[in-house]
């Protein structure tokens, strides 16, 4: 047998267009301190980002960097509209005001980047100086301050402890089952020179007790080099941002910042789920020893993970995000990547597709009903719409969205205002909206924003061979193949071609093809025998695709040779 390769042909990847999906805006909430284009104001919204959708979808909470706080806004089943219902905020943050939310204060909640629910929706976590749980009253929604962890310095008035806690929460996930709760953290010591005995950076675990929703110390996992005192090692772990369990709770991944990389850890099914590290994955040309590379990764910062768990999607400091595809076991494997492209100077990966909104330190959201995707982030006014289908996990950039009065995005067509970097994004119970924080850019700056949501029915194109083709001249045929591209799917797998018609077909060649292709098309050589080198010899073309979420798609066509035209 003879194996043949695709032509390489490097270009820039194709975008099909989707059919159906969209966003149109409809409202937005602004910070009553900040200037923003909203005709709705609320207290203590300062650097919104963390989102949270209650069970039924019949509150939105909010968690805030700058103002300290924890808002809570009810949700109008019908029109998809916020209004603000009531908030509680730390005594100091970093915009300098207090007693926005009245007598409602609790301690630790600056720098608030995130709050989880537990899957029956009676508590919820945010993470900010320290971990603060919340009891929730499922009728009206009402949060209501129970206890918090940390690391336990003198003067901690929290009931858990964990000594890897050093520096506040960077990242904040729930598992399915509702029984562990992780936070990362980090603390860099002032040094000439960094380096990993000056990282104090952990994935802190903690119990969880479905009763009570309080919480307890299940211990960490740190870098070989950090000084944590972890009894879990795992690769690659300096800078620690985003962290995510799997649907099926078999996994757990930390997004690394310092190190350019996403480590993997096995989680066991029964309690208490015991860590165990199952490797990493690293930007192409870093140095931190992991087995499999991929582009897109360079300052690793949050995850979005699949509705059915089958790719993970890595937003990035840099403007880039990866999508990475997951294996039964949890490993992880590269798909696809977007760049930024739509901001000057916002192109940090030759290796990736372009996108207007790739977003610096972005956010990236996958739909639970897994038809769409959304991505924005600081730095960037703008919000980019994605076509994506679920049983592939192939993803098309549809449209996107640019600040009305200050935007730093070329190339997009729809505006919406107070688009001041993109937070976290949620759609909305049935679907039928989109809700997005935007944190701001300056100082008592933030806001939410209400997008109607028309869901995609994007079907991921099949590949394809042309019906007929020229008798060669000589020997060797050069057969055209259409593979079409997306975001996060590429033309890999192979093509074997064989006779057909024959008494006995015979296998012409067998070709591995190109993961980069132009347009998706890729060129394949075959060499004919000189009985199929007739009009009217026909070809079989089966060409194996291996999709984004990890399964293939398989077709054959059949080529029939015809006379060449003199």
């Amino acid at each position: 047998m003879r194996i043949l390769r695709a032509l390489p042909i490097l270009a820039v990847l194709a975008l099909p267009s989707a059919a159906n999906a969209g966003l149109d805006f409809t409202g937005c909430i602004r910070d009553n301190e900040s200037s923003l284009a909203c005709t709705a104001a609320a207290p203590a919204l300062g650097g919104a980002r963390g989102l949270a959708l209650a069970p039924g979808g019949g509150q939105l909470y909010v968690a805030t960097q700058d103002d300290a706080s924890l808002g809570t806004f009810s949700v109008d089943g019908t029109t998809g509209a916020l209004s603000f219902a009531r908030c509680v905020q730390s005594p100091s943050n970093r915009n300098g005001t207090s007693g926005e939310c009245g007598a409602s204060v609790v301690e630790g909640l600056q720098y608030d980047t995130g709050i989880v629910l537990s899957p029956d929706g009676r508590f919820a976590y945010t993470g900010g100086l320290r971990l603060n749980v919340f009891a929730r009253d499922i009728t009206t929604g009402a949060l209501t301050y129970i206890g918090c962890a940390d690391g336990g310095a003198a003067g901690s008035t929290c009931t858990a402890h964990n000594g890897a806690f050093r520096a506040g929460v960077n990242g904040l996930a729930i598992s399915p089952d509702g029984d562990t709760v992780y936070a990362t953290s980090d603390y860099l010591a002032t040094v000439a020179v960094p380096s990993p005995s000056a990282h104090h950076s952990a994935l802190l675990i903690f119990n969880r007790d479905p009763a009570t929703g309080l919480l307890s110390d299940g211990g960490c996992a740190q870098d070989a080099g950090s000084p944590a005192g972890c009894a879990v090692v795992g690769d690659g772990m300096l800078g620690p941002l985003g962290v995510a369990v799997s649907p099926d709770d078999a996994s757990v991944y930390v997004a690394n910042r310092d190190t350019n990389a996403v480590s993997i850890f096995k989680r066991e099914l029964a309690p208490p789920h015991a860590l165990t590290p199952a490797g990493c994955i690293m930007q192409d040309g870093s140095a931190t020893g992991c087995a499999r590379t991929a582009h897109g990764l360079t300052r690793p910062t949050y995850f979005a993970m699949a509705p059915d768990g089958k790719t993970l999607t890595v937003a990035s400091d840099m403007g880039s995000t990866a999508v990475l595809t997951r294996a039964g076991d949890g490993g992880l494997s590269f798909s696809g990547c977007i760049k930024l492209n739509g901001v000057a100077g916002g192109s940090p990966e030759d290796a990736c597709a372009n996108s207007p909104v790739g977003g610096t330190g972005g956010e990236f959201y996958v739909t639970p009903d897994g038809r769409n995707a959304y991505s924005g982030g600081r730095g960037v006014n703008g919000l980019a719409v994605y076509a994506r289908d679920p049983s592939t996990g192939f993803l098309s950039f549809v449209e996107c969205f640019r600040d009305t009065l200050v935007s730093n995005v070329i190339g997009c067509t729809k505006a919406a205002p107070a688009l001041h970097g993109v937070g976290q994004m949620q759609a909305s119970a049935d679907g039928h909206h989109l809700y997005v924080s935007v944190q701001g850019q300056f100082t008592n700056e933030g806001g939410l924003l209400t997008f109607a949501r028309t869901a995609d029915k994007l079907v991921t194109p099949k590949p394809g061979a042309p019906k007929t083709i020229p008798v060669p001249s000589g020997a060797k045929l050069t057969l055209p193949l259409t593979c079409p591209t997306g975001i996060t799917e590429f033309c890999s797998g192979d093509v074997v071609v064989t006779t057909a018609g024959a008494v006995a077909s015979r296998r012409l060649a067998r070709v591995k093809v190109s993961r980069h292709t132009e347009g998706g098309k890729v060129l394949v050589r075959v060499r004919l025998p000189r009985s199929q080198r007739r009009a009217g010899a026909r070809l079989h073309v089966r060409i194996t695709r291996r999709n984004a979420n990890g399964s293939t798609t398989r077709v054959t066509r059949v080529v029939r040779l015809v006379k060449r035209h003199r």
